[in-house]
């Protein structure tokens, strides 16, 4: 619902996605949801389509990808993401 409105107001589909991701992880208040750094321990993706046919991926983490298929046929594309992942 907050994607939408954020949309509706006219944010593209990624700055609607991220600010979306964004106000959930500001609000994220239990402290076994979040790692010694204090940023999330959990994942969560949305995918975003406009009225418009403009589209997005949006992670809490990454760098991702996303299927997508279109007129140009069937690819990865990269999500847009709030912090990289660390390395393993």
């Amino acid at each position: 619902f907050a994607v939408v409105e954020l949309m509706r107001n006219g944010l593209s589909p990624h700055e609607a996605g991220l600010t979306a991701m964004r106000r959930i992880v500001d609000h994220v208040a239990e402290p076994h949801l979040l790692g010694k750094d204090q940023r999330p321990n959990f994942g969560l993706k949305f995918y975003v389509l406009a009225k418009s046919g403009d589209y997005a991926g949006v992670s809490i983490w990454g760098p991702t990808r996303f299927p997508v298929t279109d007129e140009q046929g069937t690819r990865l594309e990269e999500c847009h993401y709030l912090f990289e992942k660390p390395a393993s």
